[in-house]
């Protein structure tokens, strides 16, 4: 006999599933780091977990994120630099709206993507 899910139920599915691609924060190891243009290559170091097919549980790692902003602490023209090597950690923040627009202008931009949480989204903090 076939169950009709409540509606309950169906509005959990879907919001699980809409908040599995939400990014937030995540550890991340530096693979390459451009100095001239503060940017890393990041490992993410949490994987990324699921139910397989069989209904076990699955892991399988993210892919490299490329060309990260990183990002130092400072403000009123005095800025903390600190060294960034590859094997480095560092903290991968996620924006809630795409930065494209506003690393290649600055200001305040509309962001021309509806994109949320994206993994190109990120911008590294060394530590």
């Amino acid at each position: 006999m076939t169950r009709t899910p409540s509606m309950a139920g169906v509005l959990d599915g879907a919001m699980g599933a809409r908040l599995k691609g939400l990014r937030v924060m995540l550890p991340a190891r530096v693979e390459t780091y451009d100095a001239d243009r503060r940017e890393v290559s990041a490992q993410p170091l949490i994987l990324e977990g699921f139910t397989g097919e069989g209904g076990d549980r699955e892991t399988e790692r993210l892919p490299v994120i490329t060309g990260v902003p990183v990002i130092m602490p400072g403000s009123g023209g005095v800025r903390i630099k600190f060294p960034v090597t590859v094997g480095d950690t560092v903290m991968l923040v996620f924006s809630s709206s795409s930065l494209d627009a506003w690393l290649a202008r600055g200001g305040e931009v509309d962001p021309q993507d509806e994109r949320r949480h994206c993994l190109a989204d990120a911008v590294a903090i060394p530590g």
